[in-house]
């Protein structure tokens, strides 16, 4: 900023000392324009104040290399020799078209735009030119800027508009310094000297000539290549494609057969394993069974011990009650002994049949290769004794020896102090394997992550089945095949929040990538910025903190960062934890039938979510929980843009199969959903689709996680 200052201030004493009064107009109508300067005029303002005018007005719109070039041309010598700095102005792109129109006219316009991008030309046209939180009239005098072509949609309509009055006076002005060519097309009877009187090129009619005459004539205009032309050598790429894909088709049915054969192998193999797993079911039951037998009898031990520590008082008294166990459990002490030989031996038997199991599966990888899917499958002998066969019989054996004074059937006396006894409890292990520690199930549709002490991680069950994706606003958002199938997936009820995140960090080392940066792109209160200090501890900068925003959304965070959350839960919890993918977002966000927003498809207001700068910071999360969507998720509109795992690409290009894998190493752009508290209504959609570079972070960015197949766990 202070270069900025230096800058304007030695501008303006340039201009002050250098032009007079109708060199500086003449300097503002090539600036600025006609209209601005006739305001400008109307105040009759004094030299000086007209010089810190034009150069404030140029500083807002951006244009002070505009404004430094047309100096530099007036005063060549002068300006060199103040050291005033050499502008770089952005060449025009001959082949880029900008189209003005009415917005009323803005089907045409659209349709227009796609046939001369087909045709091979770049094409500048609002709104899908405008960049987010670019200016409208800022981003117009871009696109004038860059463009070599002016075609101008000639209405009733646009003759109505000031816009298109405007931005035709600029092409103007452009076309008379050489810059630029005007195409004027007649879409509706109107007088064309209301946009602009000096406009005398011949206009194009696709009115009467109809709309395919009209394009034809436009291109022959502009010297592009005749589009049918490349139609017929597509049709020529076509047909050659269709030969590969009919030899692909030939070696596809060969690679079938012997996927076929394989199968048959498998399943051969499998049946062979069943047959063993049943065996080994019954052998698990056998010592699930003897287990029982043997926690009654620790039962009926716990039970004496505590009548032994009572009488212990009473050594004459013991001794006597003591020698009376002695006889009364002798038999007892030898079915123990009995019952943990029978354990022996069970366990021996599971251990022969799993080295059975382990031969077969070594025979049916050699046969199949290791890659196969089976060589995946294990069956693991489940430790349901403590300590193990062998260590059971020596604890059950230890503890009747010390309830029984002088050892079990011994007739040896008891010592003069009691006896030291403890309670040897044995766990219960049923047959089937244990949910992980680190789910808590709420309900049916709500579990919880447990990532350390009093934090915890909700998801919600998003069913399988089919819903409606995609949208109608954009191009990008139409997706040609708009019923989807989906199966069942859990996904965060909200988006991960500092507490969470604080968890990962301090457990991980992990260094985020606005801390590696130094600095990320935050809004300090008044405006945004890339400013030294901002990360996710620090969301406004070096001074500001997350004390009180524990239960806000992280942010601050690139996509590389929720990965790297992504694969600590993963390993915490011992449960495959990802990002969701955009296909995963949106069903979870707008239900199945393809409503607009999550609570449905009225326009949001500041009740509804988060957005359009109502509040001016990130709130915390299921602050909107009322407007939750079907399944339950919560701030699916506004409060923070949820990275994806998706990259960013054309529906047509991406296919919706529902995998798991994560390529890390692809540095393409990856999706946003969601929208967030400084976008309006437009881009909190369940469908708009937003996207960055993977290592991108600001005040915006948050994300949400996702875990498949829980419910087989």
């Amino acid at each position: 900023m202070s270069d900025v200052n230096a800058l304007t201030a030695q501008l303006f004493e340039f201009l002050c000392d250098h032009f007079d009064q109708n060199e500086l107009e003449k300097l503002c109508y090539g600036t600025v324009g006609h209209e601005m300067m006739e305001n400008w005029k109307a105040t009759h303002a004094p030299k000086d104040k007209l010089v810190m005018e034009l150069i404030g007005y140029c500083v807002r719109r951006g244009v002070l290399n505009n404004l430094l070039a047309n100096v530099k041309k007036a005063r060549p010598a002068l300006y060199s020799q103040k050291g005033l700095p050499t502008t770089s102005v952005r060449p025009r792109d001959p082949q880029q078209v900008f189209i003005s129109h009415s917005s009323k006219d803005a089907e045409l316009a659209q349709r227009l735009a796609d046939d001369l991008k087909y045709a091979g030309l770049s094409v500048w046209i609002t709104p899908d030119s405008i960049r987010p939180l670019e200016d409208w009239e800022d981003a117009i005098f871009r696109g004038l800027d860059e463009s070599g072509k002016f075609v101008l949609l000639m209405s009733p309509n646009a003759v109505r508009s000031k816009w298109v009055k405007n931005e035709t006076k600029l092409a103007y002005r452009a076309e008379q310094e050489g810059l630029m060519a005007i195409y004027p097309l007649m879409i509706a009877d109107c007088d064309p000297h209301q946009i602009f009187r000096l406009l005398d090129a011949q206009a194009i009619s696709f009115k009467s000539d109809g709309y395919d005459e009209g394009l034809r004539q436009l291109l022959d205009k502009m010297g592009v290549e005749n589009v049918p032309a490349k139609i017929a050598q597509l049709q020529a790429k076509i047909v050659a494609l269709n030969a590969l894909i009919d030899l692909l088709s030939v070696q596809n049915n060969q690679l079938q057969q012997t996927v076929n054969t394989l199968g048959q192998q498998l399943e051969a193999t499998a049946i062979q394993n069943k047959l063993l797993i049943r065996q080994l079911e019954v052998a698990n039951k056998s010592v699930s069974d003897l287990k029982v037998e043997i926690d009654s009898l620790i039962v009926k031990f716990n039970k004496h011990d505590q009548l032994l520590k009572l009488e212990t008082a009473q050594k004459l008294d013991w001794q006597r009650k003591a020698q009376e166990l002695t006889t009364q459990y002798g038999v007892s002490v030898a079915k123990a002994v009995a019952l943990t030989t029978q354990l022996d031996e069970a366990q021996k038997r599971i251990i022969k049949l799993e080295s059975d199991l382990d031969k077969t599966r070594r025979r049916s990888e050699a046969s199949i290769g290791t890659g196969s899917d089976f060589g995946s499958v294990k069956i693991t002998r489940r430790d349901l004794l403590i300590g193990g066969g062998g260590a059971l019989s020596g604890v059950a054996l230890s503890y009747l020896a010390a309830l029984v004074p002088g050892g079990a059937g011994t007739g040896a006396k008891p010592t003069e102090s009691p006896v030291a006894t403890k309670t040897i409890v044995i766990p219960t292990v049923g047959p089937t394997m244990t949910p992980s520690p680190a789910i808590r199930r709420i309900n049916a549709n709500l579990v919880s992550l447990k990532l350390a002490p009093n934090v915890e991680l909700e998801l919600v069950r998003v069913e399988a089945g089919e819903f409606i994706m995609g949208g109608t606003r954009s191009e990008d958002e139409k997706h040609p095949n708009p019923r989807q199938r989906l199966d069942e997936y859990w996904i965060g009820k909200t988006a991960v929040t500092v507490a969470q995140f604080a968890v990962f960090m301090a457990a991980s080392k992990h260094k985020t990538q606005a801390e590696q940066d130094g600095q990320s792109y935050v809004y300090d209160g008044k405006s945004w910025g890339m400013i030294k200090g901002a990360d996710w501890a620090h969301p406004r900068g070096p001074n500001s903190d997350v004390g009180n925003k524990q239960n806000h959304p992280v942010t601050c965070v690139s996509w590389q960062d929720a990965v790297a959350f992504c694969n600590w839960a993963s390993k915490s919890t011992n449960l495959q934890v990802v990002l969701p993918s955009e296909a995963e977002w949106e069903k979870a966000a707008r239900g199945v039938d393809g409503r607009e927003y999550p609570w449905g498809n009225e326009v949001p207001s500041k009740d509804h979510c988060n957005f359009n700068m109502n509040v001016g910071d990130t709130t915390e999360v299921g602050r909107y929980s009322k407007f939750a969507s079907s399944f339950g998720c919560q701030d699916m509109a506004g409060n923070v843009w949820d990275w994806t795992r998706s990259a960013y690409k054309g529906y047509k290009e991406n296919q919706f199969n529902q995998t798991w894998i994560l390529d890390i190493q692809n540095t393409d752009a990856r999706v946003l959903r969601g929208g967030s508290f400084n976008y309006i209504d437009y881009y909190v959609r369940c469908a708009y689709r937003f996207y960055d570079s993977i290592t991108y972070h600001n005040l915006s960015f948050g994300f949400r996680v996702c875990v498949p197949h829980l419910s087989t766990l």
